[in-house]
């Protein structure tokens, strides 16, 4: 149904194209040396080694010869692999076979992301499915935000996926970033090429700050060719939905529609919210993510996936607008760019005492990660 798909490929890609016969390990070392060519951050080589295993697909094995489950990670829009590295470490330990792919123009610069297409992040995705033939009797997807989308298309296309881990997944885009999308092509309409929707220092070595407007069209357009296709088909694996009502980048309403239409009994959801929340759906389970001893207002979409003693995005992670415990003058929350530049300027102008800051982590990450482990084990 799908083969026309992957026959579609980018013009002038900046990555090499995925050799099919690689053995996975061998695709890893592809894609570590691909980085290392491309990347312009590694002169010091203690950095180096740190920025390209962040940035590269992983595999950790169980100890057993062949695993009874395995997952397939796949990270979000202008992410890498280092999006699941703690949620893949807790199951490997449960014996299960974790793999992380790496998406095309994603892990070296963000120009890299300028000619891509969604076909591109399918055959990547398709790719690492394939890789896990014989190797498990049940295998699940993973996916944060694009890779969940990306998973939720490859659902519907092997009958061998057991199951479906969502995070925060891109069903569709919060209708102020499509706002912002529409500005910028009616731009381009009308001559003015510029193909960048920001561009910033890139001081983050796990993800690409600068914005292009081609991935996030992508993706938007990725988005649609998804909900069109669940008009039509049922998804006969379970799934395990993970949002957060106030998610600033996909609309969580959106998310949950699309849930409440799939009827699989053994479909679940952890909604984080920052008011209680029932629901008569047993399958719903409602988390507060309002911490006020913390300065945490929200769960925001880009903290998902990590911990509070996430080395990188914690409470004392090393990326500079970690949301650090000891920072008693920022409030943290689901907050885009546009909600920080207008609290900054109120902040100049003496209208408000504190800064507003997107929570890096995840408060609730530990119940959440033994949730995705309950939702595997018990399929």
């Amino acid at each position: 149904m799908f083969s026309n798909l992957y026959d579609i490929v980018s013009e002038s890609p900046t990555y090499q194209e995925i050799d099919k016969t690689l053995s996975f390990p061998d695709y890893i070392a592809h894609c570590r040396h691909h980085i290392e060519k491309r990347r312009q951050d590694l002169s010091i080589p203690a950095d180096a080694k740190r920025i390209i295993d962040a940035n590269s697909p992983f595999e950790l094995r169980s100890t057993q010869s062949k695993a009874k489950y395995g997952v397939l990670f796949i990270h979000g829009l202008f992410d890498s692999p280092f999006t699941f590295r703690e949620i893949a470490n807790l199951l490997q330990a449960q014996g299960i076979l974790c793999r992380s792919i790496l998406l095309p123009g994603h892990g070296t610069k963000p120009g890299d992301l300028l000619n891509v297409t969604y076909h591109d992040w399918l055959k990547a995705a398709k790719y690492g499915i394939e890789s896990f033939e014989k190797e498990v009797d049940q295998l699940f997807l993973a996916g944060y935000s694009t890779g969940a989308a990306l998973s939720l298309y490859h659902a519907l296309h092997y009958e061998q996926i057991s199951g479906l881990v969502l995070l925060a997944p891109a069903i569709q885009i919060k209708t102020p970033v499509r706002a912002l999308l529409t500005c910028h092509q009616i731009a381009r309409w009308i001559c003015i090429k510029n193909p960048w929707v920001c561009q910033v220092d890139e001081i983050d070595y796990t993800k690409y700050r600068s914005i292009a407007l081609n991935p996030v069209v992508q993706l938007n357009s990725l988005a649609a060719v998804i909900q069109d296709k669940y008009k039509e088909a049922t998804l006969p694996a379970p799934l395990l939905m993970i949002l957060s009502a106030e998610d600033e980048t996909i609309s969580s309403q959106a998310a949950m529609a699309f849930f409440s239409q799939l009827k699989h009994e053994r479909n679940r959801m952890l909604l984080y919210s920052s008011v209680e929340r029932k629901y008569k759906d047993k399958r719903i389970i409602s988390r507060l993510s309002h911490y006020p001893d913390k300065r945490i207002e929200h769960l925001s979409h880009v903290g998902m996936p990590y911990s509070a003693f996430n080395e990188h995005y914690g409470e004392n992670g090393d990326y500079l607008y970690a949301s650090h415990a000891n920072e008693a003058d920022i409030t943290f929350g689901a907050y885009n760019r546009i909600d920080e530049n207008t609290h900054d300027w109120l902040l100049k102008v003496g209208m408000t005492k504190k800064q507003r800051r997107p929570l890096t982590y995840n408060p609730d990450f530990h119940y959440m990660a033994d949730t995705i482990k309950e939702f595997i084990l018990t399929s």
